[in-house]
């Protein structure tokens, strides 16, 4: 049963990154620099020398929080990310807000492009923390379907 979960989990990890990848950017001025370094519209260790550089410029470092100690523990191992505590879970929230805030005042497309990554992140990670695959199970019906009885020709 248990590992019945664990599979659903790393399902859904695989299906959530796949519907992020495939989404089609909403505004062709986002469409820059940033975009076009990366085929994924999520941040990972690939892109995060970028957002760092650019976040530390531009917000302040202390917006970071464990963002991307979240982000690379989703990156490294999906399935260790649903194990996370609760206090990491708040902090990493916290750190989202700060950046939501931060990037916000910033102007510019490439700013408007990390907003945007930092915030897709965001949304698959936490819809994985409240992902509860028991609430997907069809129930099971204890009655008995009644049998049908002679069908009438339509001639």
């Amino acid at each position: 049963m248990k590992s019945k979960k664990v599979v659903v989990a790393l399902l859904s990890v695989l299906i959530a990154t796949t519907v992020a990848h495939n989404q089609v950017w909403a505004n062709d001025e986002i469409k820059d620099t940033v975009a076009k370094t990366s085929t994924t519209r999520l941040l990972t260790r690939a892109n995060e020398a970028e957002f760092v550089r650019f976040v530390e410029k531009n917000v302040g470092k202390a917006a970071l929080g464990n963002f991307l100690t979240v982000v690379n523990l989703y990156d490294a191992a999906p399935a260790q990310l649903l194990k996370a505590d609760a206090n990491t879970r708040n902090e990493f929230r916290a750190s989202v807000q700060k950046l939501n805030e931060g990037l916000a005042k910033v102007n510019g497309p490439e700013a408007a492009a990390w907003l945007e990554r930092v915030n897709r992140t965001a949304n698959t990670i936490t819809f994985l923390w409240n992902y509860q695959p028991d609430h997907l199970a069809v129930p099971v019906l204890d009655e008995e379907v009644p049998a049908v009885g002679s069908v009438i020709s339509l001639k």
